[in-house]
């Protein structure tokens, strides 16, 4: 059971690479990408905890984003001892290339599956996840 998983989850992923690789992002970036969008700007701290990942983890990412402008670093308003991360526009188009290429990744890897049984694989996807997580 668990390599069948860990294959899958590897086929996944690899194919995630790729069509972020059209957009320019790696792995993950999407997701750093993402929470900015959903929750505005965050310290590195906050975006770590969000994400499950150590702080130099997110620094790095950060720094990698940088340079393309997808995100910025500025002082806190509240706070001029803390610095924040910032979406800035091209991120937010980013962004929104990152979740359409996640639909279809969605619809590629569940192409040869009926409703039901997307429906299914979602409900034990969570269970697998849930007993991991126990």
């Amino acid at each position: 059971m668990g390599r069948a998983l860990a294959r899958a989850s590897m086929a996944h992923r690899a194919r995630a690479a790729a069509l972020l690789a059209t957009i320019g992002l790696h792995p993950g970036q999407e997701f750093l990408l993402a929470a900015l969008g959903d929750h505005g700007p965050c310290a590195i701290g906050e975006l770590a905890d969000m994400l499950a990942v150590e702080q130099p983890t997110v620094t790095k990412m950060v720094r990698r984003l940088e340079p393309h402008g997808h995100v910025e670093r500025g002082p806190d308003p509240g706070d001029g001892r803390r610095t924040l991360v910032s979406l800035t526009p091209t991120g937010r188009e980013a962004l929104a290339s990152a979740r359409e290429l996640w639909r279809r990744l969605d619809d590629e890897t569940t192409a040869g599956l009926t409703s039901a049984e997307q429906a299914d694989l979602r409900r034990l996807l969570r269970r697998v996840r849930a007993s991991l997580q126990d």
